[in-house]
């Protein structure tokens, strides 16, 4: 019997041959396709590297003029008509005008997501603007009746000029550890979307933050606001921490479970109060190590704003330690915790204390927070699984400096704290 052909010896088989042929000439169709498409549309491809993420406010803020400059030769090579509009700062005056314009924006987008109203009536809107202007750095995108040609018709100001975009900084922190600006509400009108008012406007707030200082900007955006994101990375801004945004009532009997875990941990209201200085201080404390971060200014401004019926709490130990805070519950609050347990133990107390309760004029569901789906999975499967609901996803976006939270701890970001 002949031995057999050494598997050297053995004839190639043809099916492979005419695999390898039709993988080369793939290729080749693939090389000349994208050849083509290059000469025909040469702002389609990139070929430089994403550069590191700058660590310096120098740094940053050369990165980001880079990026408007790109961003800018490519919109004037495809021809992309845009909207003059003069830069300036806002004042007391505007706030009735960007009331209205905030509620019929958030509310028009709340109810393409078949969602509650983010401003129920106009009181709650006026009342966040007036916040706003009077304790943040913002810019507005205004144009002028010279300038507004065709659209002469539209709503206008007192003064012949109409509110484009309005966009707010807060840099409360921006001289304390790691520089952090919370950046937001950035609100611009349905009307000019893809006319380069966003762009222009959102560009030199950020700059501005960063020639003052900052080392990092950081965002909340919205998952399904597609334009929104391409602007942001357009700026330079990229995802950190996918969020879930929760709401409901935890279940009763969850919270009596939860409570006689631990039942000599304490929560104690934060206010203003030279009583209350220590306890404030001790949550700036836990913030830091949290998120590697300093938020005291931020912290001490929102435990002395006694306008807001959202309690604001810290949770201590049997030691007197501080283990989790929270500046309510709420589209606009934030917490951090120690441990999952500590975090727990807090909502829980929140809620059996009526301390979750938010000011109608905004949200009337309650408890409400941000739980990083994808650092803190544990946090929400328990919070849905006791009485929580998901009512949307966004995106925690961070432009320079970022530290994530340290394992272990619970970190719950908002616009106003991030």
């Amino acid at each position: 019997m002949a031995s057999p052909t050494p598997s050297s010896a053995r004839p190639f088989p043809l099916a492979v041959a005419v695999a390898a042929g039709a993988f080369a000439a793939g290729a080749l169709c693939a090389v000349g396709l994208h050849g083509w498409v290059r000469r025909r549309h040469p702002g389609a491809f990139c070929d430089a590297p994403l550069p590191p993420t700058p660590v310096s406010a120098a740094e940053l803020l050369e990165h980001v003029r880079a990026l408007r400059a790109a961003d800018e030769a490519l919109r004037r090579q495809r021809g992309v008509e845009e909207v003059a509009v003069t830069l300036r700062a806002p004042t007391a005056a505007d706030v009735a005008f960007l009331a209205q314009q905030w509620q019929d924006s958030y509310n028009s987008s709340a109810a393409q997501l078949h969602e509650a109203p983010v401003f129920p009536t106009l009181d709650g809107a006026r009342a966040m603007v007036a916040h706003y202007v009077a304790s943040t750095a913002g810019l507005l995108a205004v144009r002028s009746s010279a300038a507004k040609g065709a659209s002469a018709g539209s709503e206008e100001q007192d003064g012949g000029e109409e509110i484009l975009a309005s966009a707010f900084n807060d840099e409360a922190d921006i001289a304390e550890l790691g520089g952090v600006v919370g950046c937001g509400p950035w609100t611009v009108g349905w009307g000019t979307v893809a006319h380069g008012v966003g762009r222009t406007l959102l560009s030199a707030a950020v700059e501005a933050s960063l020639s003052r200082g900052a080392q990092s900007l950081r965002l909340l955006q919205g998952l399904t606001n597609h334009a929104s994101f391409a602007l942001y990375s357009k700026l330079g801004f990229a995802i950190r921490e996918p969020l879930g945004f929760l709401a409901g009532t935890l279940r009763e009997e969850e919270v009596s479970r939860v409570l006689a875990l631990h039942p000599r941990w304490e929560l104690r209201e934060l206010s203003g109060s030279a009583e209350s200085a220590a306890d404030v201080a001790a949550c700036v404390a836990l913030w830091q190590r949290t998120t590697g971060s300093s938020r005291r200014r931020t912290i001490e401004r929102v435990a002395a704003d006694g306008t807001r019926r959202a309690k604001k709490f810290g949770l201590f130990d049997e030691k007197g330690t501080c283990i989790a805070f929270s500046s309510g519950f709420g589209s606009m609050t934030s917490s951090c915790a120690s441990s999952l347990a500590a975090f727990m133990h807090l909502l829980c107390a929140a809620q059996t204390a009526h301390a979750s309760a938010i000011d109608e004029r905004f949200r009337s569901v309650t408890p409400a927070l941000h739980v990083c789906i994808r650092s803190q999975p544990e946090l929400a499967r328990w919070a849905l699984a006791n009485g929580l609901r998901i009512l949307r996803n966004s995106n925690l976006m961070v432009l320079g400096g970022w530290t994530p939270p340290q394992t272990g701890f619970v970190y719950c970001p908002s616009t106003e704290l991030n």
